[in-house]
């Protein structure tokens, strides 16, 4: 497909600009948390430790130790580095 150079430059724009607002790129911004202040460069990171880490209690419980996170990969990591020979007899 053929573009002519101002369509072309137009769609590069609206491109860069809905990169920018969905992403937070490019900016030296910084959002706090109202909390806890901690201080982060992009929105969504902001959003996440709103939503799963500030005044959220960890929730994810290892079964064979007293370790607790409030992610599920984290305790995946957990389990397979600290609990490997465990794991791999209830597998068999």
């Amino acid at each position: 497909m053929i573009f002519e150079k101002e369509h072309f430059e137009v769609l590069m724009t609206k491109c860069l600009i809905s990169f920018n607002l969905d992403q937070d790129a490019c900016t030296s911004e910084t959002h706090d948390c109202p909390q806890c202040f901690k201080s982060y460069n992009y929105r969504r990171n902001l959003l996440r430790h709103q939503k799963y880490e500030c005044g959220v209690a960890a929730k994810e419980t290892c079964d064979y130790c007293s370790y607790v996170t409030r992610y599920k990969h984290s305790l995946k990591s957990h389990l397979q580095s600290q609990h490997y020979e465990k794991l791999a007899k209830v597998i068999e």
